[in-house]
């Protein structure tokens, strides 16, 4: 008799190990686990830490086995299978398994995960086949399956061979190479962290390998104990935790929509809690504002989140200044403060979280004023600064005889330097130029920078400790893509070059801001002095990587374009002359929402700012998606016309689509099934949504393949999947779930309803023309979401009912009961 052990652990009811198995786990204590230096976002080293979803997945299995894990990083490749092979190292956690490699690595029957291929190459290249490479140098990671694949395949093809796909994108980048070939997911992380926007990812054809990467996890051969021990721990690991895993590292603009790392009494204190008061400065764009109401700019950005992952209502305090805002925090009338910057006064009554912004501080002066480039020089001119600012405390202590001028918020401050009763005022980098661009140009000008930064986080009232714990892991819980997409969206500039994040923060807005003011005042330039000119000389040279890579159109009052830049003319492929004075509709794509345009004019018209995608049509009548930033254009207080800066988000939009779409049937893959019937249960649980689901199965589909060929294979399924999308209804979810099964979910709607649904899909294949093939079947299964149901046991009885169709006879629906 086989003598077996269970552990009961926190994921799930038991685990059942072999007495040999049990014994091998004591004994071992630590297993040994390859982390490797640059394969994003699933097994790598980042900032002195192994980091990914392969990484987070091993330490589930830690926690399910009881047992401690050593990550060995710095090794490459070779030495890792070396290792392996001496007994050094015990599991290799990702590794596509080959004939060559099965002489040595024993592999787990699971996937562990799986990827696109892609290409990346320069956004000019048309690079669309193995073949457009024949005269091309191609980079790929030495030793890779992709390498040994590449040189069986096509011996032909000129390879670059690299430690990792960050160092072959380094050679696109450097010229060395044409193209790169890699993971999708590690591709797109590198080329977002770096800023590589002149590099695009496409589809390479007649690859001849599978549409996705499968790669398993690999022991030494040796050690079928360890294997088998993976497997079981595998099959507890559950399909909630997975999805979180996934959505964390390999959909990142998935939102989780909670805060996992809450303890029982933080989430019983919001609960309890059950609205945060929130106080803002009421004017401080484009930070945040009180726009009637409604709390807008950066900070709203953050607060929307946080008020999403926290479950709870983040409600803004109404206040007319900053000072007041101060006040009502002393006053215990709001909770936090969105954004501050910590001083002794104020710790008095706030705790403060470790900042998420970091500003320079600059100095505003009238346009005549030569540049700054010694703040000493001018500490003896009266200088404004709103009233209650933190950094008021700072200047004082480094330039002790420095004269200050309090006013009520920044618009005062910068209209008593346009009257010229002050000298300059002094503010933050972003609402300072945002001011300026908006009510002063050509006017005032940012004149210098001090070296101090203005670092701000959240303030929280400190007789409630708990809540700053709370904002400090919701700060710690948003991505630095995240960061990147909300700083894009308030200040849209997109430079080409590979650039330092801070650099772009503190140089590029102060460059382009200078920039507009010195165009509209250039006649005056000659009178400025030598450091002037040398500043002008500078700023034509940022004059032209904006016009070069910076978007920008703008229209009249009636939507007729006045004017487009050199990037915009290049992205669009029309001409200037050939846009200006035409209609803005001449670019518009017909799949766009009319509601999308009625939304624009509403707040444009309305003299706010409209931020939103859209997608036009070039010249070529290919398809480009923007990212659009629209605001009014203003002469001697008129409105005169509108502009707009745009980002070319295209390449975003398409590998957005490709992670979350099959490629041969184009329906919703599994993991974005997974993450919508996630969601599915938490409306279930949160507001009684009902929801059914529909698990089909192609019947007799092997003798299809074996019979015909998998030509044809593919074909029965691509008409199948285009069966299930147009004969369900809009609200429903059509995905493969894997081969030739797939899954429907069915939002409100219950089971007899959803049989009805169920029974019409079965009709409809039965009665459809096959190429080539007389007719074909499924068979359905179907159940709904119930009050006591998880995931496991929805599938469970779902899996059971088509089980039992097949067993039918096939070519019919049986319902999942409980």
């Amino acid at each position: 008799m086989l003598n077996c052990i269970f552990i009961t652990s926190l994921f799930s009811s038991s685990l059942t190990l072999t007495q040999e198995e049990q014994s091998y786990l004591k004994q071992k204590k630590v297993l040994r686990v390859q982390n490797l230096d640059t394969f994003p976002p699933f097994n790598f080293y980042e900032n002195g830490q192994p980091k990914g979803y392969t990484i987070d997945y091993m330490k589930l299995i830690a926690k399910i086995l009881d047992i401690k894990i050593d990550f060995i990083s710095g090794k490459t490749w070779n030495e890792s299978l070396l290792m392996l092979k001496k007994g050094e190292l015990d599991i290799i956690p990702q590794i596509v398994d080959t004939k060559e490699r099965q002489k040595f690595i024993a592999f787990t029957s699971f996937t562990h995960i799986e990827y696109i291929l892609g290409v990346a190459v320069h956004k000019n290249e048309s690079i669309s086949s193995v073949k457009d490479l024949e005269k091309k140098i191609l980079a790929v990671s030495q030793n890779s399956f992709l390498h040994k694949h590449f040189e069986k395949q096509f011996p032909r093809q000129k390879l670059i061979l690299t430690g990792s796909s960050l160092e072959a994108l380094d050679t696109l980048v450097e010229g060395k190479s044409d193209a790169v070939i890699g993971s999708l997911p590690a591709l797109n992380y590198y080329i977002q962290k770096n800023w590589l926007s002149n590099i695009k990812i496409i589809k390479l054809n007649n690859l001849k390998l599978p549409s996705k990467t499968k790669m398993k996890m690999g022991v030494s051969i040796d050690n079928k104990i360890l294997k088998s021990i993976l497997e079981k721990a595998y099959n507890q690991v559950s399909l909630t935790q997975e999805v979180e895993l996934k959505k964390k590292w390999i959909d990142s603009e998935v939102d989780t929509g909670n805060l996992n790392t809450l303890e029982k009494k933080e989430k019983k204190y919001l609960e309890n809690k059950k609205e945060i008061k929130m106080c803002i400065d009421p004017d401080w764009m484009p930070f945040e504002k009180n726009d009637n109401g409604k709390h807008i700019g950066m900070t709203s950005e953050y607060m929307q989140y946080f008020e999403k992952i926290l479950d709870v209502p983040i409600i803004m305090v109404p206040t007319k200044s900053w000072s007041e805002s101060l006040s009502y925090g002393q006053e215990r009338k709001c909770d936090i403060f969105s954004l501050v910057m910590p001083t002794p006064e104020r710790r008095k009554y706030l705790d403060f979280t470790k900042p998420y912004m970091s500003v320079p501080l600059i100095i505003a002066t009238k346009l005549e004023q030569p540049f700054i480039n010694n703040i000493g020089s001018i500490i003896n001119k009266p200088i404004a600064v709103v009233k209650g600012y933190a950094y008021i405390e700072l200047l004082k202590i480094k330039y002790p005889s420095i004269k200050l001028v309090t006013v009520e918020n920044l618009n005062e401050g910068l209209e008593k330097v346009l009257k010229g009763t002050i000298f300059g005022f002094i503010g933050a980098l972003p609402t300072v130029g945002y001011s300026i661009q908006e009510k002063y140009i050509g006017e005032l000008k940012i004149a210098g920078k001090f070296d101090e930064t203005w670092d701000l986080g959240i303030g929280v009232r400190n007789d409630e400790p708990i809540l700053k714990d709370i904002f400090q892991k919701a700060i710690n819980s948003v991505s630095e893509q995240k960061k990147q997409d909300i700083l894009n969206k308030w200040i849209a500039v997109k430079f080409h070059n590979v650039m330092n994040y801070n650099y772009l923060w503190k140089a590029s807005l102060l460059f382009i801001i200078i920039l507009l003011i010195i165009l509209y005042k250039n006649r005056t330039m000659n009178a400025f002095n030598k450091k002037l000119s040398q500043a002008n000389k500078d700023i034509k040279e940022q004059q032209q990587m904006v016009n070069r890579y910076v978007l920008i159109l703008t229209t009249d009052l009636n939507a007729k374009i006045t004017s487009v830049n050199e990037a915009y003319s290049k992205a669009i492929g029309y001409k200037s002359e050939e846009l200006v004075g035409k209609s803005h509709k001449l670019i518009h794509h017909p799949e766009m929402k009319n509601s999308t345009f009625t939304d624009m004019w509403e707040n444009i018209k309305n003299d706010k700012t409209w931020v939103g995608e859209v997608k036009n049509i070039k010249k070529d009548k290919s398809e480009i998606i923007l990212n659009m930033y629209v605001e009014p254009i203003f002469k001697d207080q008129e409105k005169i016309g509108y502009r707009t800066i745009c980002e070319d988000i295209t390449d975003k939009k398409r590998i957005e689509i490709l992670s979350i779409t099959d490629t041969l049937t184009g329906l919703y893959n599994r993991l974005k099934i997974d993450e919508v019937i996630l969601k599915k249960t938490e409306a279930f649980k949160r507001y009684g949504t009902v929801f059914s689901i529909i698990l089909i199965d192609i019947d007799d589909f092997k003798i299809v393949n074996d019979t015909y060929g998998h030509d044809i294979g593919d074909y029965v399924l691509q008409e199948i999947a285009a069966i299930l999308k147009s004969n369900v209804r809009i609200t429903d979810v059509v995905g493969r779930w894997g081969g030739e099964e797939f899954l429907v979910i069915c939002e409100s709607t219950g089971l007899e309803n959803t049989y009805i649904l169920a029974d019409n899909l079965r009709k409809t294949v039965e009665n459809h023309a096959f190429k080539n093939i007389k007719s074909m079947s499924i068979s359905l299964g179907i159940s709904e979401f119930k009050e006591d149901d998880s995931l496991v046991t929805l599938f469970k009885r779902t899996d059971d009912a088509l089980y039992k169709a097949k067993k039918a006879g096939k070519n019919c629906v049986v319902k999942g009961i409980q």
